[in-house]
């Protein structure tokens, strides 16, 4: 009997630790995926295809308007006149910190399952995002944001030089992660550059330039001899050389790769005045890609902007008489790409850099090269005949100012996110008129 009871106790005993054993096991839901088991090339299609649709919008009513590209025909829509909701910066604010969010996410998936490119990218795009938060905001929070499941949740605010000096530090990591005889897991989830690893590092230190020159004129920031060092090393710091490098989105026109315009064929908003008076001062060949002539009414058959800032009244005289809009054919397809940044661009920042003195070059050569590239992105059949009139125009041609080069440059980033915005911001050109009835007391805004 004693023996029987010490086989029950035993019996028991096993029994306890295969349970125990097993626990695990049995608590473990089959069908959630760990963190581990997610590729980080999943996140790479949603992340560009969802943020680039979700800023579009925001770009054209807010940035094209107080940069005076557009002009809104209707009352309630008064961005270019300053009259700015607090709800459209919000969204903005929660939609850098979302995409931000969701690209440091593919980072450390990166981070954990040793793809070193995936973690190049992740570092850029997240940068990216977080680049349009600080230039909108200022300070905001970056080296202990996005940190959420770490128990961080009011994380510490940084001042827009330390922002930037991390934003400057990852991007120099992401550079120094590439490795092109890796590929990527899946090249067609990649609708930027479709898996070409060289062209990812090059827009990496691209966007580096872009942000060197934003903080230019602070010299703590050493801008002048980062922007000379990435110049002069190629091998170091690979660079767009031509338009074939643009970091630009294509879609496929089948949903969901659709450009979200495709589902507004008209706008509420009409070409700026300023901006089409520049175009048609030097008899600019981007024009008709850029906007249509007017259909009907006083202005048939001309290209013609509405005053930015004008009283109401105003610009329902203007709207009747007839605007241009933006073209169609162009921005308005499900297939009509999305730009992040351009070859031409990079050019205008070398142009700039040698004018001011930061390098050697010649910068009429680069700003004429700039002007080049912008025209063969819009117009890539375009004769060298009717490129060299162009530059010939003495609206366009160099007279070795730094307005000059702002100026073209403003023209080249028609529809590049908010980047004519920043630059007038940064440096005052072109020089824009301000209207009789803007708010903010004739001040522009520079910061939300």
């Amino acid at each position: 009997m004693k023996y029987a009871k010490y086989i029950l106790i035993l019996a028991l005993l096993a029994a306890s630790g295969a349970c125990t054993n097993d626990f695990e096991d049995y608590n473990t839901n089959p069908n959630k995926q760990s963190e581990g088991s997610v590729a980080p090339i999943a996140l790479l299609e949603p992340l560009i295809y969802s943020s680039t649709n979700s800023y579009s919008s925001y770009m054209l009513s807010i940035a094209n308007e107080i940069s005076q590209v557009t002009v809104a025909k209707s009352t309630p829509r008064r961005e270019h006149c300053y009259n700015l909701a607090d709800g459209n910066f919000k969204a903005i604010w929660n939609l850098g910190y979302k995409w931000a969010g969701n690209a440091k996410h593919m980072y450390d998936l990166a981070v954990a399952q040793n793809q070193p490119n995936f973690q190049a990218i992740g570092l850029t795009l997240k940068v990216y995002n977080m680049s349009i938060l600080t230039d909108m905001f200022g300070s905001i929070a970056y080296r202990e944001a996005l940190k959420g499941g770490e128990g961080i949740n009011t994380p510490h605010i940084d001042s827009q030089q330390e922002v930037y000096t991390a934003m400057l530090e990852e991007l120099e990591l992401a550079n120094s992660l590439y490795n092109a005889s890796l590929g990527l897991d899946d090249p067609t989830k990649d609708g930027i550059y479709g898996g070409d690893i060289a062209k990812w590092q090059k827009f990496t230190n691209t966007l580096r330039l872009r942000l060197l020159m934003r903080v230019s004129n602070r010299r703590d920031m050493n801008s002048a001899e980062r922007i000379k060092t990435v110049f002069e090393n190629p091998s170091q710091y690979p660079i767009f050389e031509s338009n074939d490098d643009n970091a630009t989105l294509k879609y496929s026109g089948t949903r969901p790769f659709v450009n979200d315009f495709g589902d507004n064929a008209t706008d509420d908003s009409a070409m700026g005045e300023r901006f089409i008076n520049i175009m048609v001062d030097s008899s600019d060949p981007r024009i008709s890609v850029y906007c249509n002539r007017v259909s009907s009414g006083a202005n048939a058959g001309g290209y013609v902007g509405i005053t930015s800032g004008a009283p109401a009244s105003v610009i329902s005289k203007q709207s009747a008489d007839g605007a241009s809009n933006s073209n169609n054919t162009t921005f308005r397809q499900y297939t009509s790409p999305y730009t992040f940044m351009t070859y031409s661009e990079v050019l205008f920042i070398k142009a700039e850099a040698i004018q001011r003195g930061m390098m050697d070059g010649e910068a009429s050569e680069t700003y004429y090269a700039a002007v080049t590239a912008s025209l063969k992105q819009w117009i890539p059949d375009i004769s060298e005949s009717a490129v060299e009139t162009f530059l010939q125009n003495g609206a366009v041609a160099y007279d070795a100012t730094t307005e000059i080069i702002i100026t073209q440059k403003y023209v080249s980033l028609f529809t590049v996110g908010y980047e004519s915005w920043h630059e007038y911001r940064r440096t005052g050109y072109p020089l824009l008129v301000m209207g009789e009835a803007i708010r903010n007391d004739g001040v522009h805004p520079t910061r939300f």
